[in-house]
């Protein structure tokens, strides 16, 4: 019986996909490639932190910014929506997608992943790609069981989505619900 959480079953198919090494991100090497992408970018709303920004914050916006790709949010479409406030708010939105899109090269020149990059990509994985990566991990799985989930991230639900249609295989989805 395998046994995987969501994240960790997606880190394996799509890291066993890929033909040279890859990893997560891991968190010391996070917090300076986003202090480095908060010196790189012309901030606004942060312009009194662009020498000095006080870990706390460094912190939450690292977190928000992880958020934003778990639920497959980009730093375009903050960008997008950050049009649609007004002053301070838009201000920082404004300065979170440009640290985000710069984080998001800094970490992709590396080959580095947080979890949101593992969705993303693989949700980016054409059906047989898909199905020849859980062959590869799983060649005698026909049942795929999800349980002790209450809710999903849209990216969630794709790979959840296209696991069910796997060949050969079914998927049973226990919705915990009080």
């Amino acid at each position: 019986m395998n046994l995987d959480t969501i994240g960790t079953f997606s880190q394996q198919l799509f890291f066993g996909n890929k033909d040279f090494k890859e990893e997560i991100l891991p968190e010391a090497a996070a917090a300076v490639l986003l202090k480095q992408s908060f010196r790189e970018v012309d901030l606004k709303y942060f312009s009194n932190y662009r020498k000095n920004i006080p870990s706390g914050t460094l912190d939450r916006i690292k977190n928000v910014i992880s958020h934003y790709k778990r639920l497959g949010i980009s730093a375009q479409r903050l960008n997008e929506e950050a049009q649609l406030l007004s002053d301070s708010e838009k201000l920082k939105a404004l300065d979170i997608s440009l640290i985000y899109e710069r984080y998001s090269i800094k970490i992709n020149e590396l080959k580095l992943f947080e979890i949101g990059d593992v969705y993303f990509n693989l949700n980016n994985l054409s059906p047989d790609e898909f199905h020849s990566a859980f062959r590869k991990l799983y060649p005698d799985v026909d049942l795929i069981v999800i349980q002790g989930f209450d809710e999903f991230t849209s990216p969630e639900i794709e790979i959840i989505n296209t696991a069910s249609n796997i060949k050969d295989t079914r998927l049973y989805l226990e919705l915990d619900y009080s």
